[in-house]
This record gives structure tokens, sequence and C-alpha cells, in this order.
């Protein structure tokens, strides 16, 4: 009766189940949809596009200093011209 009984206790206990150690990473599609990731992507995404239009804006700025900076000096050499024409005289 002893084999008898130990195949039947075999029988009785539930599968052996498999044991996961490490957590499996979730593919970034599924990251995706779940709430929160979307909402930081679209954050990165707008400080970026902002990043590119202070860059541009301040490549703009130092165009026209630069501008005012030769207007400014072609103005001073102007400033000496009434009295080189009053020496001509």
């Amino acid at each position: 009766m002893g084999p008898a009984l130990a195949v039947a206790a075999g029988i009785a206990l539930p599968q052996p189940q498999h044991i996961e150690l490490l957590p499996q990473k979730e593919p970034l599609a599924d990251k995706l949809r779940k709430g929160k990731t979307p909402w930081a992507l679209a954050a990165c995404i707008v400080g970026l596009i902002f990043a590119a239009v202070g860059w541009h804006l301040q490549g703009q700025l130092a165009l026209l200093q630069k501008e005012s900076e030769a207007r400014i000096a072609l103005m001073k050499d102007l400033e000496g011209l009434p009295e080189k024409l009053a020496s001509l005289k």
C-alpha cells in the first residue's frame, strides 16, 4: 500500500510554479499607455521647443546689438563732420 499511497499523494499535489526573482521589463509602448509617461514626454517636448525659441531669439538679439554698435560707430564718425567742414571754409 505504500507505493500506491505515494503515487496518490504525488497526483494530489499542485504543479510546481515558476518563480520570477527579477521583474520583467515592460516594453516602452506599455509604459506610454499607462498615463504618466505621456505627460512627462509632452513636458520635455514643450521644454525643448521653448529652449529652441529662446536660442533663436538670443541669436537675433546678438545680431541687432552688432548692428546697433555699427550704427553708433558711424554716428560718432559723423559727429566730427561739421567741425571738419568749418575748418575747410
